[in-house]
């Protein structure tokens, strides 16, 4: 005899089975998105920036997504937001044993290398990216701050989120913020020093480090030019 217990067991367990599917299913079979060009989805688009792929399709999608301009924003965004969302773990083992986990960090760096191809149109994002590295998941930080890294300069109104997430993170997000900090280059620098006057001598060697990086890096000198001539 089933007893009420048992019977919303068995309801709670259907139900779970459903949302993971439902979950995994939204993650495996999402269609391409964005505003088209060219008769080509934006995503279309961005997939084509796979560094894989030949240097005359790379800087054939760098042009159309140059030509979408902020109207793809929204559709990055949500991307970049999607990929950190996606990280719970019934979706990440199923997606190792059916092989789609190196397919999502593929697609990631592809919408970081849209990103950078717009660089200071991709400004607008900043906000979002800055509440983004507030959050307590350490992958959406590191999303954030690969993202503020790929919008280069034009991204300094973030030095405030990226220098205390180089001064208290470790591993991932505290490289991925110290790279964004050295790609917006020299007011990254002046703000480092700043902030860790009087700071702990810990955090002023931290400080120190991630300005001989600074320093000591080509694109201090020059902005990237990777996403507008070879993507």
């Amino acid at each position: 005899m089933k007893t009420p217990s048992n019977e919303r067991r068995r309801a709670l367990f259907a139900g779970t089975v459903i949302l993971v599917l439902a979950v995994v299913a939204a993650a495996l079979f999402r269609p391409g998105g964005g505003p088209r060009h060219q008769g080509r989805s934006l995503s279309a688009w961005i997939n084509d920036l796979d560094p894989r792929k030949p240097q005359e399709v790379r800087l054939r999608a760098a042009e159309a997504i140059r030509a979408i301009g902020p109207a793809a924003l929204p559709h990055l965004e949500n991307e970049l937001k999607d990929f950190a969302r996606q990280r719970n773990f019934a979706e990440n083992l199923f997606r190792r044993v059916h092989g789609g986990y190196d397919a999502d960090y593929r697609r990631h760096d592809c919408n970081l290398r849209a990103v950078e191809v717009l660089g200071t149109e991709a400004r607008p994002m900043v906000p979002a990216l800055r509440e983004m590295l507030k959050s307590r998941d350490h992958i959406t930080r590191i999303a954030a701050a690969n993202a503020l890294g790929a919008i280069g300069p034009a991204a300094e109104e973030a030095l405030p989120e990226l220098v205390t997430c180089v001064l208290t993170e470790y591993h991932g997000a505290f490289f991925a913020a110290r790279d964004a900090l050295v790609r917006i280059g020299s007011p990254a620098r002046e703000y480092l020093q700043r902030a860790t006057a009087d700071a702990d001598r810990k955090q002023r060697e931290t400080a120190s480090n991630v300005i001989r990086w600074i320093d000591h890096s080509p694109q201090n000198a020059r902005p990237a030019t990777r996403a507008t001539s070879a993507p």
